[in-house]
């Protein structure tokens, strides 16, 4: 982490100062630069029915869904 003038956290890609409790969440970027990383790369969530009569389940790798939806 990137530390300023008194001690204060600074964001590693613009070196504009982080709010206290943004860094004590070990976050080492400030909002608006998270944004513009978060939509360089989204995440991806999946969820379906792994079964007949099942309760939903998060898929987290999309091969999953071609081995348990074979017909």
């Amino acid at each position: 982490m990137v530390v300023g003038k008194h001690n204060q956290p600074l964001c590693v890609l613009c070196y504009d100062p982080i709010p206290k409790g943004r860094a004590d969440m070990n976050h080492v970027t400030c909002i608006p630069c998270q944004e513009i990383e978060d939509r360089k790369n989204p995440q991806v969530h999946t969820v379906t029915i792994g079964f007949n009569k099942g309760a939903y389940q998060y898929v987290h790798n999309p091969d999953d869904l071609r081995t348990v939806h074979k017909k």
